[in-house]
């Protein structure tokens, strides 16, 4: 888990010193081995994914704006096999990046929302695995194993919530360059400047002979 995210946010941090596998992968918190129930009444370890849209900068706001959780999966299901319906929001495949693909969405808006994430993470992971723990009762999502990270050397200071509310971190992986040259920066050149801020680029290189003069 990113130090500097939860050293900054208790919502976070709490879910660690909980001993959930909280990690962040590909601009989307991630909580991996969740104990659940498959559609032949066995027990099964998923994952459970949100986006990261409710932070700002490095500091989680309040309340979580989304209330949507992914999974990657089979579908949860409770003792006896049966599909939880209450739950579903989506089904199907979609790649957030590397290793990290969903296979179904989760809807479930408490009346006041979600105070935080430490509220909405928790709230899913117990409505899914009490099931499991019916059948097996010292399973838990609670293992207090270490979960390394995104890369540290990313070229951002911040987490890309931006790609990650939209669903588009994976189309952004093609921008990872090692770098980017932008001759003039003018007119167009200061336009393609900003837009390539925005992506994972190694390093960008500026070249322009003209001279910095105030109209």
């Amino acid at each position: 888990m990113s130090l500097p995210l939860t050293s900054r946010n208790p919502d976070l941090a709490r879910l660690v010193q909980d001993g959930y596998e909280l990690a962040i992968l590909h601009n989307h918190l991630v909580i991996t081995g969740v104990p659940y129930v498959n559609s032949k009444g066995e027990v099964r370890l998923g994952t459970l994914v949100s986006d990261m849209g409710s932070i700002s900068g490095d500091v989680t706001a309040s309340p979580v704006q989304q209330h949507v959780a992914m999974w990657a999966g089979e579908y949860p299901c409770d003792s006896e096999g049966k599909p939880h319906e209450k739950l579903r929001h989506a089904s199907g495949d979609q790649t957030l990046g590397p290793n990290l693909t969903v296979n179904h969405s989760f809807s479930n808006k408490p009346h006041d929302g979600y105070r935080d994430y430490y509220h909405k993470m928790r709230t899913y992971v117990a409505m899914i695995e009490r099931h499991a723990q019916a059948i097996d009762p010292n399973v838990t999502a609670r293992t207090h194993r270490f979960i390394e990270s995104d890369d540290p050397n990313s070229p951002f200071h911040y987490p890309d919530t931006a790609s990650g509310r939209i669903g588009i971190t994976n189309v952004m992986r093609k921008l990872e360059l090692a770098r980017v040259g932008i001759f003039g920066v003018g007119g167009t050149g200061s336009y393609v400047l900003d837009l390539v801020a925005k992506t994972p680029v190694r390093e960008i290189a500026i070249f322009d002979g003209d001279t910095f003069l105030q109209h």
